[in-house]
């Protein structure tokens, strides 16, 4: 499923006049019409819908004018408020400029009108890394699979957090296996993007954010503290690695909670490789150690307290890098921003 990234900015006035008028002018991504993406979804018809979310639809686009876009994904928005337009054009404006390999590229947008604000994105058609593990009638994948994407993703949310746009922040708030998309070399892109928000300079929190999604991914720190940080990304991506090498499906909270609880239960008993998916084939002493790695820094990464979780910076560091030691559970990390809700 080709989807947008839910993603808090952290920063930046609005341009100065830039809603006086009703057109939007952007200098980010190419602007296109409301009837040209009507067409090229044969007029969102159900067969080209490729999924749906909180935030709209998304359809599979043809763009038969365009020989170096042929095929695209349209997200058709839902209008939740009269900010909207406002958060709309914000989005535009920090996507359009948001470029690495390993995250689904904005190539376009639309203003048509109330109902009718659209966002094209590369169509990634390989399906989601949710559909590779746990889809029926799919080979599962492999290790070396499951590795790469592992180390995408990760390279993905470190651009992001590390000052991607303006030297500020990004935060995603969703980070799952359904938002994972696979090209045909199952390299990942880490795609769902909502609407954007930012926090001025000097100002320490913001008021109406919150993560959104699957609970079993959701930081449990977010209704005991009311705000959001990086460390809620830490432990979103903590509890994916632990699904990527375990194969286990994850649905509400308790799952997560559950899976955590079995692999710090294998790893006190030495037992920790009795925990990988057993459709894999794990013959080879390197990728036993990847695995054994990619479970840790699961655990590391899903630790309750958010002090206690990695910054990205060093979990693709302990990924990629199988002789980088890894930190005591328990080490204080003081350096994740955080958000009011």
């Amino acid at each position: 499923m080709a989807t947008l990234l839910c993603i808090i900015m952290l920063r930046r006035p609005s341009t100065p006049g830039l809603f006086r008028d009703k057109s939007i002018v952007l200098p980010v991504a190419r602007k296109f019409g409301y009837k040209q993406l009507s067409r090229a979804t044969k007029h969102f018809s159900k067969d080209n819908l490729l999924g749906a979310g909180s935030f709209g639809e998304v359809y599979q686009g043809e763009l038969r004018d365009d020989p170096c876009m042929r095929l695209v994904a349209v997200k058709k928005l839902k209008q939740h408020a009269e900010q909207f337009r406002k958060d709309y054009v914000s989005e535009i404006e920090i996507l359009g400029q948001l470029n690495h390999r390993n995250l689904v590229k904005l190539v376009g947008w639309c203003d048509g009108g109330a109902d009718k604000q659209l966002l094209v994105y590369e169509l990634v058609n390989n399906g989601s890394v949710d559909e590779h593990l746990h889809g029926p009638g799919r080979p599962p994948l492999g290790w070396p699979e499951r590795y790469k994407i592992a180390l995408g993703v990760g390279r993905a949310i470190e651009y992001l957090h590390t000052g991607c746009h303006n030297n500020l922040a990004v935060l995603h708030r969703d980070i799952k296996p359904s938002n994972v998309l696979l090209d045909e070399g199952f390299e990942a892109q880490l795609g769902d993007f909502g609407l954007v928000r930012r926090v001025n300079p000097g100002q320490s929190s913001l008021g109406g954010t919150r993560m959104i999604g699957t609970l079993a991914y959701i930081d449990p720190m977010c209704a005991t503290t009311s705000t959001v940080s990086t460390a809620s990304d830490m432990y979103s991506f903590g509890v994916m690695l632990l699904e990527i090498a375990t194969g286990k499906k994850l649905v509400e909270t308790s799952d997560a909670r559950d899976l955590i609880e079995d692999v710090q239960k294998c790893y006190h008993n030495d037992t920790v490789l009795d925990m990988p998916d057993k459709r894999l084939s794990l013959d080879d002493l390197d990728e036993r150690r990847q695995v054994e790695r990619i479970l840790a820094v699961g655990l590391l990464c899903a630790q309750h307290e958010r002090q206690f979780r990695p910054e990205i910076t060093i979990v693709v560091k302990l990924l990629s890098d199988l002789s980088h030691p890894l930190p005591a559970p328990g080490v204080r990390n003081d350096s994740s921003a955080e958000l009011q809700i």
